[in-house]
């Protein structure tokens, strides 16, 4: 292979890529029982700043930095917000510093982080995982509720292969949460009662 064909190859897949993920999960399932009344979140979940949360292997000689599009952990935060009012809550946000006044869900970013590779080109091969921990935290900063979220990906596709992996290992991650959400453990912590 020449070298003008494998710089073309390579420009190729930078624009496949992208280098960017957009955080976003697919369609919601319906919870078992819808719950009402209203969930406090924070803006964003907590836990170390990030923006990149992969690595795109081309050949063996080039690897690439995947980023997250905006704030990841605002992106998380919504994501955890749109599985709430899927379980029937309506949301409402509290500053993270101010004295809270009644039970919040906080969550945390444990592991966000994805891999992909070209070497059977042109289809990227893409994988990785997200973990998070949803916390309802009490006005004197006890736990009241806690549960830990897994979502993994594998996909192997030729357009938006990172997307395509984030967008499932959240849409796991979500369609598990509305079904916690819309429990009676989760109701008593969040609401209080």
């Amino acid at each position: 292979m020449n070298q003008q064909a494998l710089r073309l190859q390579l420009i190729a897949c930078l624009l496949i890529t992208g280098c960017s993920v957009d955080l976003a999960h697919g369609p919601l399932a319906s919870p078992e029982r819808m719950q009402s009344g209203t969930a406090a979140t924070y803006w964003r979940a907590s836990g170390p700043d990030f923006k990149q949360v992969g690595t795109a292997v081309i050949g063996l000689l080039l690897w690439l930095s995947i980023e997250i599009d905006g704030d990841g952990n605002e992106r998380v935060a919504d994501q955890v917000r749109d599985a709430l009012r899927r379980a029937g809550y309506g949301v409402t946000i509290v500053n993270r510093q101010a004295q809270l006044e009644g039970p919040v869900l906080d969550c945390r970013v444990n592991r966000l982080w994805f891999w992909g590779t070209y070497f059977l080109w042109p289809f990227a091969q893409t994988w990785g995982s997200i973990e998070l921990v949803a916390t309802v935290v009490a006005p004197d900063h006890t736990a009241r509720w806690s549960r830990r979220f897994r979502g993994g990906a594998f996909t192997f596709n030729f357009w938006d292969p990172f997307n395509a992996a984030a967008s499932e290992a959240m849409t796991e991650i979500a369609n598990d949460m509305v079904q916690e959400f819309s429990g009676e453990d989760f109701r008593r912590a969040i609401t209080g009662q």
